[in-house]
């Protein structure tokens, strides 16, 4: 036998009219299927055109925007129609039902709300008695929600977007998403239960802050209404440790009616991400976006030969001051280095209009925060907090912190303590001394000494073994 011939119970044909006869049944297969639409299909038609022809409104989201539309629609739903069933359908040719899928959609903090997702809905507007399916789903592909509208062939009465456009309207003006307390990808972010007078800042920071931020939100309406430039970008710099990411997480309290959404270098992995984060700012405002370590952003940190070019940070340039304008958006960004950042960033009106430096505490702010901590522990009477302030020039509130939760520590082991042992650990002077000598010997080893303390004496040093 030929190796082009296949013996079949018929005889034995060539591969030619074998794969001619398989063609001819897949082709005879889809006519049928053709002239006999899916179950989905003929319940949709007999339901919105009584088995007449059917216009169809396709939209889709990604997230965060997805899930928010999910909760848009079960709201519009609720509000404008009257559920005369809800379906799903297994994939085509199959002709069966099969349950609807449901999925749980955050509304704040604590608190989740279960909608329809995989599902169609057979629905009847309450004012115009005008029938719909509305199917919603996801892209198996590219993870995106969709959104399908149908309903009878009638292009000059019916709007088809009008659905999707209340959607929209209901979520800008009444979701809890509205003034909500975000993350930059969508979710709820559980807000501290702090305000600007719980942080140490100078008087001139304080003031800095409260006028670019505050009283520009405040009064963010008016600025509109004159027709003045109403978005604004502030820089907190300064070393680690003196207060910007405590500032801006009170900042999420200050926001009055404001959404806020916080925003990490974890949240900026590829392009589009900054632009998507502004695109939902632009549709929430008033909004104030805050952005943690702004330096650590693609490309805004570089040195300014491998910046140059890159696209996060050509994208942050856009997004803060480029064709489309963020009205009503307040970016507040921190940076520990902002002699890293590149020029175009920070001396630019209209994309960072304040810089507003933040500096290790004064004596005085050393003492309030010494005191504020000290709340908190169990402390002898009489400890020298002025002289404590004193010694301890050119710490940070974060050194400051640790500072007591290292007297504490010292207090534990001075006291050989154990959590099964019911002892009292008060914090004693002596112990503020010990933990106080440990940190500065802490900070000169961070200052670069560290590898020729540990380096055994003769030893090469790394220049010279990879020189």
């Amino acid at each position: 036998m030929e190796s082009d011939e296949v013996e079949t119970p018929f005889g034995i044909i060539d591969e030619q009219t074998v794969k001619a006869i398989e063609k001819w049944r897949h082709e005879a297969v889809q006519e049928v299927m053709d002239e006999v639409p899916p179950l989905r299909a003929r319940e949709i038609a007999d339901f919105v055109a009584e088995g007449g022809r059917v216009s169809s409104f396709y939209r889709s989201r990604r997230k965060p925007m997805g899930p928010w539309m999910l909760l848009a629609l079960d709201a519009v739903i609720e509000r404008d129609f009257e559920v005369s069933a809800v379906e799903r359908y297994a994939e085509p040719p199959s002709s069966a039902h099969i349950p609807p899928v449901t999925q749980s959609v955050p509304v704040s903090a604590s608190e989740n709300k279960t909608v329809l997702f995989q599902a169609t809905r057979f629905v009847t507007e309450k004012k115009s008695g005008r029938k719909w399916a509305i199917t919603t789903d996801e892209d198996p592909y590219c993870g995106a929600y969709y959104f399908i509208f149908e309903t009878a062939e009638d292009d000059e009465e019916v709007k088809m977007q009008a659905i999707w456009k209340s959607m929209h309207k209901w979520l800008v003006n009444e979701s809890p998403i509205k003034g909500g307390a975000l993350r930059a990808n969508g979710s709820f972010m559980s807000v501290d239960n702090i305000s600007l007078d719980d942080v140490v800042l100078a008087d001139a920071v304080r003031k800095g802050i409260t006028k670019n931020i505050c009283t520009f939100l405040k009064n963010i309406e008016t600025f509109t209404k004159n027709g003045n430039k109403n978005s604004r970008g502030v820089l907190l710099a300064g070393p680690p440790g003196c207060g910007k990411t405590l500032t801006s997480r009170a900042l999420v309290n200050h926001r009055g009616d404001a959404t806020s959404i916080y925003v990490t270098s974890d949240d900026i992995r590829e392009p589009g991400d900054l632009t998507g984060i502004y695109s939902m700012a632009r549709m929430l405002s008033p909004t104030l976006v805050i952005i943690e370590d702004l330096d650590c952003l693609g490309g805004a940190g570089m040195d300014r030969k491998q910046r140059s070019g890159h696209p996060l940070l050509g994208e942050f340039l856009e997004v803060l001051c480029g064709s489309t304008t963020n009205s009503q958006v307040v970016t507040v960004a921190s940076t520990n280095h902002p002699n890293l950042l590149d020029e175009a960033l920070i001396n630019r009106p209209g994309r960072i209009d304040a810089i507003i430096p933040v500096s290790p505490p004064d004596a005085h702010g050393r003492r309030l925060i010494l005191r504020m901590e000290m709340k908190q522990h169990e402390v002898e009477e009489g400890i020298d907090i002025g002289t404590l302030a004193k010694k301890t020039e050119g710490f940070t509130g974060s050194h400051l912190v640790g500072l007591v939760n290292n007297a504490e520590l010292e207090a534990m082991h001075r006291l050989d303590c154990d959590s099964k042992d019911d002892v009292k650990v008060v914090i004693t002077q002596n112990d503020f001394d010990a933990a106080l000598a440990e940190i500065k010997e802490t900070r000169e080893r961070a200052g670069g000494s560290i590898m020729e303390e540990i380096r055994p004496s003769g030893e090469s040093s790394f220049a010279e073994l990879y020189s």
